[in-house]
């Protein structure tokens, strides 16, 4: 389902010169977009008729587990875990680095906690194809409804200096986390922030353009 940087969870040519030109700062081809500036920089548009859009962004879906549900998994999954790891002691070694890791197929776990929290995801998903079709431009775009289904799903078990070091889940189309139990960090308060970075190859040289959304890294804090 995903994995994250936490203690124990379940688991993705910009410049121009001042004339009427488009300058490369970078030895980078990004032309459709130097055009598009070079476009603009050639009609004189009063500043209160322009306007910034920043588009093809990465869609980030934050969503809450009720209160009670939360307190009520929150044993259950921790049980399921100790078992889990008391049977596989070694683990599965992936993105993660120390800790533990379950195997990929707890979705399809006989375990009454599992079920609960598969549940929970596919409500998630649900809610959150919801809420892109409702800024979806095109009719045709708003009837589509693809038939997801889970294809992974495992448990981290991470302690102080574990870690999961930047990975990428590319026959996903939705990766997540949830987080189980969330430790005080000393000095640093809470532990298991999920850090995302942006996909795009070419923004790894274009780190101090941020505002852009270029190289920049996107921190969730649980």
């Amino acid at each position: 389902f995903g994995s994250s940087r936490n203690f124990q969870n379940l688991k993705s040519c910009a410049g121009s010169s001042e004339q009427d030109s488009c300058v490369p700062t970078t030895m980078i081809n990004l032309s459709p977009l130097c055009a598009v500036i070079a476009f603009c920089s050639l009609v004189a548009v009063d500043a209160l008729n322009s306007s910034l859009e920043l588009q093809y962004s990465t869609p980030l879906y934050v969503h809450f587990v009720q209160e009670a549900k939360v307190a009520a998994l929150k044993p259950q999954l921790l049980a399921a875990g100790d078992k889990l790891r008391a049977a596989d002691k070694v683990g599965v070694t992936a993105s993660n680095r120390g800790g533990w890791r379950s195997s990929s197929d707890l979705h399809r776990r006989k375990m009454q906690a599992f079920k609960e929290l598969r549940q929970e995801v596919e409500l998630a998903v649900q809610q959150f194809w919801e809420a892109g079709l409702q800024r979806t431009p095109h009719a045709k775009g708003r009837k589509a409804q693809p038939n997801f289904f889970i294809q992974e799903m495992w448990m981290n078990q991470l302690g102080l200096g574990d870690a999961n070091i930047v990975h990428k889940h590319s026959t996903a189309f939705f990766a997540g986390v949830y987080y189980v139990n969330i430790p005080r960090m000393p000095t640093r308060g809470a532990g298991g922030a999920l850090k995302f970075k942006d996909p795009r190859v070419q923004t790894s040289i274009l780190d101090d353009m941020e505002w852009f959304g270029m190289g920049a890294e996107v921190q969730v804090n649980p």
